[in-house]
């Protein structure tokens, strides 16, 4: 359980005599500070979440000047130094959990330019960095990447060879590389206990009756794991193993990392305020089945979050080797497959496509080229809600606000497959237990920006049903509404709608001919003119 990192910036000082204000943001955001026009500009603090926060200098809505923003979330790390337009650029500071630091310029968020690079061990090396990237050394450099350090073998700028892999948050990897993926690990015998634990706070030790905050609490015991066996239960306290005191966490961890496995251990307990021993036999945690494939699992979890897809991958087969029926480690195998295939899919769009972006005009060429929405195709769902009429008189749905809708609960969690035609979106889905498909392929758009799609659908029986829609993309400001900001309703939300011009019904199994000209779209021999209004 991380802690809450609780700092006072004591050399935050307004620069003039102004009047702190409070702002809450409709997603839960805080902040305090200077304001101008309703715009975060000047001295402030805004709090993203219990773990997140930014205190420092703001101009126009974004962070500019000097800040310091502590990051407690997935990455753990804080930042001191220069920002322009909401990104880190200028010179900076930045410590990474494990202790790693890089002291030095940034561009854009990326370290950029000369640097230095501060290990957890105290040596330091100088040098010049491109892109969150800083190479030192020779045939077996070190080498800095986005926060993270590989020592080891480098070919053709790739890791390749023996070598070792530190995260940002202290995780190793110790294997050999090939033309950068990693495609075997070093053998090992990890002794295994089984059990979470955390530091002793000052209430739990009032609470269990303890003298003083020395120990380990157990927050979590493994099913069917040497501790489990041992009769050992969440919320005991570890005071002693193997004969030694235990002060913190750190000190178990320490005794038994250090131990035989195989071996039988003493341990000293508090339950029940009340002293009690007990003994454990130590495992090798390699040689079970679903413990080891949960270690397996996180340690491709950890890559995943830095986009090392290929390593993730890696280690949930190695999950599955050890425990073959361990459902967590297939799905994310499934689940990662499928985003690496729609990542592999983004590399061939329009290079300004293929980040995320808020820029309408950015975001309404996406979709008029690819008929993807922020590197995502656009949910199949999405289409089969706006070629539903529901009424015999005409369309009741004729809109659909894709800033709410993807990722939404609503369109989120089936899957579907996609291809790309001659840069265009062909996705198909199929439903559960039989009951059908839908797909649909984007053809293209008219010279004033309509875009034509056809469709297939089948419920379950032998019918499939084809249909024509023509949509438009739109911008709109939507409400941005808080019981708890004084301001009330704002009409200042940007929202992105996908908005129906035409549904044409083609018929089941019908072969029609449709191409799109100018301003107009071709069914066969009949031609509907699109508007430009």
């Amino acid at each position: 359980m991380r802690k809450i990192i609780a700092t006072i910036f004591v050399s935050l000082m307004w620069c003039s005599i102004s009047i702190a204000e409070t702002k809450y943001y409709p997603n839960g955001d805080e902040y305090i500070g200077e304001l101008k026009n309703g715009k975060r500009d000047g001295q402030g603090t805004l709090k993203y979440s219990p773990w997140k926060q930014y205190v420092g200098e703001w101009k126009d809505d974004k962070r500019h000047g000097q800040g310091t923003l502590i990051d407690e979330g997935m990455k753990v790390y804080s930042y001191i130094g220069d920002w322009k337009e909401d990104k880190k650029s200028g010179l900076g500071l930045i410590t990474h959990e494990n202790g790693l630091k890089y002291k030095g310029g940034w561009k854009d968020d990326k370290e950029n330019g000369k640097g230095t690079l501060i290990l957890p061990n105290g040596k330091s090396y100088v040098g010049e960095f491109k892109d969150s990237k800083g190479v030192f050394g020779g045939g077996e450099p070190l080498v800095y990447e986005d926060g993270h350090i590989f020592f080891g073998k480098y070919k053709d700028g790739k890791k390749n060879g023996q070598g070792t892999l530190i995260l940002s948050d202290g995780e190793k990897y110790l294997g050999t590389w090939e033309d950068g993926k990693l495609i075997e690990i070093d053998p090992t015998e990890t002794v295994y206990v089984g059990v979470g634990i955390e530091e002793i706070t000052s209430e739990i030790a009032e609470d269990k009756k303890l003298n003083n905050t020395k120990g380990a609490l157990i927050n979590n015991v493994s099913r069917n794991s040497p501790a489990d066996k041992a009769g050992l239960l969440t919320r005991d306290i570890i005071l002693k193993f193997d004969g030694k005191k235990i002060v913190k966490p750190e000190d178990l961890r320490k005794i038994i990392s250090n131990s035989q496995p195989n071996k039988t251990v003493e341990l000293e307990i508090w339950r029940d305020e009340k002293q009690m021993t007990g003994k454990i036999t130590l495992a090798i945690l390699e040689s079970l089945g679903s413990p080891y494939a949960s270690v397996l699992l996180q340690k491709g979890h950890a890559l995943s979050r830095i986009s090392d897809f290929d390593g993730a991958i890696f280690f949930y087969e190695k999950a599955l080797e050890a425990d073959p029926e361990y459902s967590p480690a297939q799905s994310s195998l499934e689940d990662l497959l499928k985003d690496k295939t729609i990542a592999k899919i983004v590399k061939s769009l329009d290079p300004v496509c293929q980040n995320n972006s808020d820029d309408f005009d950015i975001i309404k060429s996406c979709l008029e080229k690819h008929f993807f929405y922020k590197k995502n195709p656009i949910h199949p769902e999405i289409l089969n809600t706006l070629s539903t009429s529901l009424a015999d008189s005409g369309d009741i749905i004729i809109a659909i606000n894709l800033t709410n809708a993807v990722g939404s609960n609503e369109y989120c969690c089936e899957e579907f497959t996609t291809e790309l035609n001659d840069g265009k979106a062909s996705v198909r889905i199929d439903y559960p237990d039989g009951n059908g498909f839908y797909i649909y392929s984007y053809l293209g758009a008219t010279d004033n920006g309509a875009m034509v799609i056809k469709t297939w659908s089948n419920g379950g029986g032998s019918g499939v049903f084809t249909n024509l829609l023509i949509v438009k993309v739109k911008k709109r400001f939507g409400a941005s509404f808080d019981l708890f900001n004084s301001e009330g309703v704002t009409f200042d939300k940007q929202q992105i709608v996908l908005e129906k011009l035409l549904s044409v019904s083609l018929g089941d199994r019908t072969e029609t001919n449709i191409s799109i000209n100018g301003n107009s779209v071709t069914i066969n021999d009949k031609t509907i003119n699109i508007p430009s209004h």
